[in-house]
This record gives C-alpha cells, structure tokens and sequence, in this order.
C-alpha cells in the first residue's frame, strides 16, 4: 500500500526493482547482524577496539542512520539555499545547583561572582594603583576612564571597611554606571594584571582577603554586596587566569568546576552571633545569594551566542554553505549580549560569503535594563522612561562601532533595531534626541577647549544623581554619530522604522552656548531621564520568564515579609549554636 511520503519522495519514485537493490545493498554486513537484547531488535556488529570487548559498540542498521548520513551530505546544501534562524534558548540539561537548573542561570551567577569578587580584589589591592596604572585603564578604555578613576582614587583616599566602589558623592547598581559595558570584565582583567605586575607579592598578601568565607573587612562594596568572600581561596589562580568570553556557552562540566569554589551563604544565625559580637551598632543586611534569586526565573542564552557555538560545532566544510542568517534576540539573554558580536568576527572574516541579521527592541530584549529576574527585589512599574531606553541601546552602539572598525564587509553583518511598536517608537525618538544633545554639547565644550573627561567628572561633584546618564557628556562618545549614521543609512545598525529627519546642530548649538552644567543637567531630565510611555511589557514578562511553581509562591509576600523571614528571625535556641565565624 502506497503512503502519502512515497508519492512525496523521489527516492519512492524509482522503480520496486531499482529499490530492491539498493536495499540489498544496504543491509548486507559482513559480519552479520546481532540481535541486541536491550533494545530488542537487530543490530550490526562492529569490530571492538579493545581487548576482551566483544560486541561492543553495536550500531543501529535501521533505515532512519541511511537516511541520517544522506541529510548529513544534504545538509551543505540546505545552509546554502535556506535563511538560518536562531533565538535565545534555555538549557536545562546538567546539574541542578542551589535550586538553579538551567545552564545559563548557573552561569549568570558564577560571571556575576566573579565580577563582584575582582572588584573586592582591585579594592584590597587599591594601594598598589598609581597615575601611570590609571592612565593605561583610560589609554585602552577611553569610555569607562571616568567610572575607574573616580572609583580607584576614592577607594585610596578610604580605609579599607568603607571603601566602596562607586562615585564618592552618587550611588551605582551593577548593571548601569558603565559597569554593563561589554568592555567592563575586560577593562577589570586588564586593572588586575597591571596590579599585579606593580607589586606581585604585596598583591599576593592583600587580595587573598577578598576570599573565603569568613565575614569581610569591606562593607561598601558595591550594590547588594555579599558579606562572604564568595569564592574560596584556592579560586586565586583561577580568577586571576579566567578570561570572560561574553559568547561563551559553558558546559556543564565547566560551571560544575567552578561551583566547586563557591563559598556558602552565611546564614542569618551566623550572622546575628557576629553582629551580637560587634563592640557598634552594624545595620544588618541580606546576605547575597544569587542562586536563590535565580531559581524562580528563566535564563536565556542570546541567539548570537547559539550561532557562535553552532558555528563552532560544524566543520569547515558546512560552514562554507552558510548565506543568509537571522539572529532573533527574542527574550533578554545572559552575560551582556551587546558585545555577543565579538565572536563572530573572526568567522565573518573566514568566510566573507556569510550575511548576518541581528534583530534587537526595545519590546523584544533591551528592556526592563538591569533585569535580575523574579525575586524579592523584583519591581515593576507601568511606565518606560526616557532614560531607561537610552541606558538599553547606548552598550550595543558601542559594539557596533567597534564591529566598524574590524575591517568587516558592510554587508556581512547588520544590527537591526525594531521601530515600528510604540516601545520602538519611542525608544527611537528618546535615542535621537538625546544624540542630538550629545553632538550640541560636545561642539560647546570644543569651541571653550574644554576635556569631555573632566567635564564628566565635574558634573557629578556633589550632586546626587540616579542614572547612569545625566548629561549628554556623560554618554558614549560614538552615540550621536552612530545615530547620525543611522538616518543617513550608513551604519552597521538600521532602524526597521522611520528614522526621521537630522536635527539642526547650530540650532541647539546656538540655544546653549552660555548653559551652565546644572542647566544641562535640567534640561536632560526635563527631555530625556523624565519621560515616559504606559506601556504592557510589564504584564506579559512573568510568562516569558517565570516558572510558576516559584513566581505563584511568592505573589502573596510583600518583599518586606520576605526579608524578615529569610533574614531577620533567630530564634534564642539558634544563637546558642556555634558558628565558627571570627
């Protein structure tokens, strides 16, 4: 009886004879079949490599591996004459730690402890930094000059229990104020080594004090600083050693290795016997437990990565076939996706023939900015405001210039930022206006002959500020022209969208010529910082990134209740145990 596949397939189409043959042909095996008890059916011997190994391995002959190895060299092909979609994904495979299962979100907390733990190195090391170390940092990362130098000469003028990193007169979270640049872990690696190489056995005696697990001498680190040290002290030669690939999908063997050098959380009882110890009043704060934040979210590796490590997979051959690519950042991904790209430079060279498309929105993967998932700090608002969008977009222009300046074939590789959905819209216009800004006060402060630099700096001496842009200086320097070149369709980002008209630059100029530094700073929270669009992004994100068992569980506890359950309570019985701590 003739099935609907075999009128479909050309194979069917040949003649019953033909098809006998090739049958024949594809089940003899020389040494016979062998009926495999486990799997119950008939399989091909294959001869064992090892002594004493008879029968083992066994192949399966059924006609699904013919039909394998004939996709396989059909697979060429089908690269060549087909547009490759890839999206963010999860993966849940491999060990579950601290309530965590899947790959990324394990990964997320390890870069995050790495990243917060090299800070607590380079704040013990802090009188090992000179001029020449601090002019080297600006040298080679001319963007974030601003957030180390205020931040390594605060921590040298402070004792050690308050030193902190941040700037002296503001506050700074871990994902705004420069340090969600792609470019931050390199710039820290970088910090770290020249540290080092000043004095490499007083670097030895001071950043051993960052590790461990006993309570630690800083007690400002940063935002929502952990009061262990989170690593062991045999992850020295690691850290100091492990350079983060942003595009990098580890296996499960990799995070398991570095699980292995984490320290516990100190619990609420222990802490309580070291605070009831101490000669001062201490304000008592949560412990930093990221795994235990992490494991009521959903975590997403970025498309971009998944085709890196998919390249990576396949052989030179196969990748010779790929056109024509589409890279969906469908859901906000690990590990700072903007500097993703920097992965797949090499292979766009290697093979020039391949075209690129990587989609981002605001919508889509650029908000909510700072996204730590479903937890006790998890806050909503209906709103989308001015800064917020500006804070999304500004890391990917930076990495787009820097895929500019690579040598890359203009059309190998296009960032396409989304413009139609009232989110688009307005993150675009909020984007253009601040560029245009930017280009005005930047033309000011050239014709007074004035350094962006201290400017920057100038601007944030004693003023309490919240954002990590409060002046158009203090943006990337490549923002506005980026922009620029985007309307004039000539940049490796294109907006899908109406990109508008330029702004009049002598007009703004002209306007401002005589504006103060506060008076900027009025106007950038008038303009920018201080808009806002009601928007429903809010509403949908629990089901793109909650896993219900835990999101359920938490909606009737207010984020106060939850402190003082998980933080607060010790019980007289609990303080009698002994703790260990020093």
């Amino acid at each position: 009886m003739e099935t609907y596949f075999q009128h479909q397939s050309a194979f069917f189409r040949l003649p019953r004879e033909l098809r006998e043959k090739i049958y024949e042909y594809y089940a003899y095996e020389e040494n016979g079949l062998v009926y495999d008890l486990k799997a119950s059916r008939m399989r091909r011997l294959i001869e064992a490599t090892n002594e004493g190994q008879q029968n083992n391995p066994l192949a399966n002959n059924d006609l699904e591996q013919t039909c394998k190895i004939a996709a396989d060299d059909l697979q060429g092909i089908a690269f060549r004459v087909n547009k490759l979609t890839f999206t963010t994904g999860e993966a849940r495979e491999g060990t579950t730690y601290r309530g965590v299962s899947s790959i990324a979100g394990r990964w997320r907390c390890i870069l995050l402890y790495i990243h917060k733990t090299r800070i607590s190195m380079v704040l013990h090391a802090a009188e090992l930094v000179t001029p020449k170390i601090i002019e080297q940092i600006e040298e080679r990362y001319p963007t974030l000059g601003i957030h180390f130098r205020s931040r390594l000469r605060s921590a040298q003028r402070t004792p050690l229990p308050d030193r902190s990193w941040k700037f002296p007169t503001g506050w700074a979270d871990n994902e705004r104020d420069g340090i969600a640049l792609a470019c931050f872990e390199q710039a820290l690696e970088y910090l770290l080594n020249l540290l080092l190489a000043e004095d490499r056995d007083r670097f030895h005696q001071l950043v051993p004090q960052a590790l461990g697990r006993q309570i630690g001498a800083i007690k400002h680190l940063q935002h929502r600083p952990p009061w262990r040290g989170l690593f062991t002290v045999e992850a020295l030669p690691k850290l100091l050693s492990f350079r983060i690939v942003p595009c990098y999908i580890p296996s499960d063997e990799d995070i398991c290795n570095w699980e292995s050098f984490l320290t516990e959380p100190i619990s609420c009882r222990e802490l309580k016997k070291w605070v009831d110890r101490q000669p001062e009043e201490v304000f008592v704060r949560p412990e930093l437990d990221l795994h235990y934040e992490s494991r009521s979210t959903r975590w997403f590796f970025s498309a971009m990565a998944i085709f890196i490590d998919f390249l990576g997979r396949q052989s030179n051959e196969k990748r010779r076939y790929i056109r024509n690519v589409c890279l969906r950042e469908d859901r906000k991904s690990v590990s700072r996706p903007s500097g993703h790209a920097q992965g797949l430079v090499s292979f766009l060279k290697e093979y020039p023939q391949m075209r690129v498309k990587w989609h981002i929105g605001m919508r889509d993967n650029l908000l909510p900015v700072g996204w730590r998932g479903f937890s006790e700090l998890t806050f909503f608002d209906r709103n989308i405001f001015g800064h917020e969008t500006i804070e999304a977009i500004a890391d990917w222009f930076e990495n787009a210039q820097m895929l500019s300046g690579l040598g890359l074939s203009p059309q190998s590789i296009s960032i396409v930022l989304e413009g139609r959905t009232d989110e688009g819209v307005f993150g675009w216009n909020m984007i253009k206006r601040a560029a245009g800004l930017q280009e005005a006060m930047l033309e000011i402060l050239r014709r007074h002959d004035m350094p962006v630099l201290q400017v920057s700096t100038g601007a944030r001496s004693g003023v309490e500020w919240s954002y990590r842009y409060d002046h158009p200086c203090d943006l990337p320097l490549c923002f506005g022209s980026t922009v620029r070149d985007i309307i004039n369709n000539d940049c490796v980002v294109r907006l899908d969208g109406c990109a508008g008209e330029l702004w009049d630059l002598e007009k703004l100029v002209a306007a401002r010529l005589d504006w103060t530094l506060s008076r900027w700073r009025e106007e950038w929270n008038v303009e920018i910082s201080n808009q806002e669009l009601l928007s429903d992004i809010w509403d949908g994100l629990k089901a793109r990134y909650g896993i219900p068992g835990y999101v359920e569980k938490r909606n009737g506890i207010s984020p106060r209740e939850e402190f003082r359950r998980t933080f607060c309570d010790a019980s007289d019985e609990d303080d009698k145990e002994e703790d260990g701590l020093e």
